[in-house]
């Protein structure tokens, strides 16, 4: 009985241990990464304040990726009352990946 019992602990155990280890912080001091561009690549153009109408921004898609192309771009993300998205750029470069 006891063999059972220690069995049983020993599998929840591991399976908790398991099931923990996915869960956490990364200990990596590099948060750049190399992205692949697997859908169409459009740079954003639109400067933020000209125009001023935020409606003549960049729309932005849902699954599309924004990629920082100088590491020091400064971009605006505005929600319209519809639920889209759109950007605009004040300094450095960057692009929107299309899903």
């Amino acid at each position: 009985m006891k063999t059972k019992q220690l069995f049983i602990s020993t599998a929840l155990f591991a399976l908790l241990s398991l099931g923990l280890s996915g869960c956490g912080s990364s200990n990596d001091t590099d948060s750049t990464a190399t992205v692949e561009p697997t859908g169409d690549v459009e740079a954003i153009t639109t400067a933020c304040g000209v125009p001023d109408d935020v409606l003549a921004y960049q729309v932005l898609n849902e699954g599309d990726t924004i990629v920082d192309d100088t590491a020091q771009a400064e971009l605006s993300i505005f929600q319209i009352n519809d639920g889209t998205k759109r950007v605009c750029i004040s300094s450095g470069t960057a692009s929107i990946i299309r899903s």
